[in-house]
C-alpha cells in the first residue's frame, strides 16, 4: 500500500518551475534524501522552515524558469512526507543535473553523482580528476546536514565532446563509493589513471 506521497513542484511561481527527481534514499529514520535538478530559485515562502544547506543560491544560466537551464539539487524530507527538513543546490553556472545518490552505512554522508556543464565547486579533499572536459561527470560528497561540500571530482573521458554523465552510485562507507555511468571517449591513464586492474581497459 501507498503510505504517503507528496508534490516537489512549483507551477505556483510564476507557473514555469520544475523539480526533476531522479533518486532518493532513506535514512535511519526514514527521512528521505532527494537527488534531482531545478530551473528555478526556491522561495523561503515555499520551503518553509526548511534549512538552506551548503548553497542556497540557483545559479541560473539563463532565463530563470526555462525548463532546459537547471541547477542540481538535493533535499531531504520527513519520514512521513509532511515536511521538507534541508535542502541544497549544487552545480555550475551552466545546466547541471544530480542522477543518483546514496546514504554512507552510519548516514553520516551523502554521495552524489550526476553531469555538469561548468565547473563545480571544488571540495575540502583534493579531486580525483581536477580537469573538466566540457560536458562531464561527476561526484560530490556532503555532510548529512547538507551543509558542507567534502569533496568533487570530474569523472569522464578525454575527449571534449558531450555526453559524459554519472548515473548511478553507491558509497560503500564514509569515503570510497562505486560509480557508473557513460562516457564519450577514451579514459585517461596518467594524471589521473582511470585504468586500474581494469577487465576492459579499451
Amino acid at each position: 500500500s501507498l503510505k504517503w506521497g507528496v508534490w516537489m513542484d512549483g507551477n505556483e511561481i510564476n507557473g514555469t518551475w520544475d523539480e526533476y527527481l531522479f533518486s532518493v534514499a532513506t535514512d535511519a529514520t526514514g527521512n528521505v534524501y532527494c537527488g534531482g535538478a531545478t530551473n528555478n530559485q526556491l522561495s523561503r515562502s515555499y520551503i518553509g522552515s526548511a534549512i538552506f544547506g551548503y548553497d542556497s543560491t540557483y545559479n541560473d544560466p539563463g532565463t530563470s524558469g526555462n525548463g532546459n537551464n537547471r541547477d542540481g539539487i538535493i533535499y531531504e524530507i520527513k519520514s512521513d512526507g509532511t515536511a521538507l527538513l534541508k535542502v541544497t543546490y549544487f552545480g555550475s553556472t551552466s545546466p547541471d543535473a544530480i542522477y543518483g545518490l546514496s546514504l554512507s552505512p552510519d548516514y553520516s554522508t551523502v554521495f552524489v553523482c550526476g553531469y555538469c556543464s561548468g565547473n563545480i565547486p571544488s571540495g575540502t579533499t583534493a579531486a580525483f580528476d581536477g580537469t573538466r572536459n566540457n560536458n562531464d561527470g561527476f561526484v560530490a560528497v556532503f555532510n548529512a546536514g547538507l551543509t558542507t561540500l567534502q569533496y568533487s571530482t570530474y569523472l569522464g573521458g578525454s575527449s571534449n565532446s558531450s555526453g559524459d554523465r554519472m548515473v548511478t552510485i553507491r558509497a560503500i562507507n564514509n569515503t570510497d563509493y562505486v560509480v557508473g555511468g557513460r562516457v564519450n571517449g577514451a579514459l585517461p591513464t596518467s594524471t589521473p589513471n582511470y585504468i586500474l586492474n581494469a577487465a576492459d581497459a579499451t
